[in-house]
């Protein structure tokens, strides 16, 4: 399990998800991806982490609430143009499985 980083700002020692094991918000399934987005909901900090996640630029994972697909990346870490993040967004549109998964090797959360 790897442990969520501390050294992204003050704030992330408020998170929510400070202990959690990192790759359920680098999900491959939908069960992940709920777990992480359950969490993010329950988290006094999650402006502030979507803010780092927009700023960063975070190209994969849950950030703040949101998936990389909501932020405007492909699934191969590109940004994608407004309209295409809205079609892919739009109710109707089922992700596919590993949109947001990466290696956590090295992967920093807050």
């Amino acid at each position: 399990m790897q442990r969520i980083e501390k050294g992204l700002g003050k704030w992330t020692r408020a998170a929510a998800c400070l202990d959690a094991d990192a790759e359920i918000f680098f999900a491959q399934g939908r069960r992940q991806r709920a777990l992480a987005l359950a969490i993010c909901r329950s988290c006094p900090v999650r402006a502030e982490c979507r803010a780092h996640a927009e700023a960063s630029p975070e190209p994969y994972g849950i950030w703040g609430g949101v998936t990389a697909l909501e932020r405007g990346w492909s699934p191969e870490g590109r940004t994608m143009s407004s309209a295409k993040r809205r079609a892919a967004t739009s109710p109707g549109h089922r992700e596919p499985a590993g949109l947001s998964s990466k290696s956590v090797g090295s992967a920093s959360r807050g």
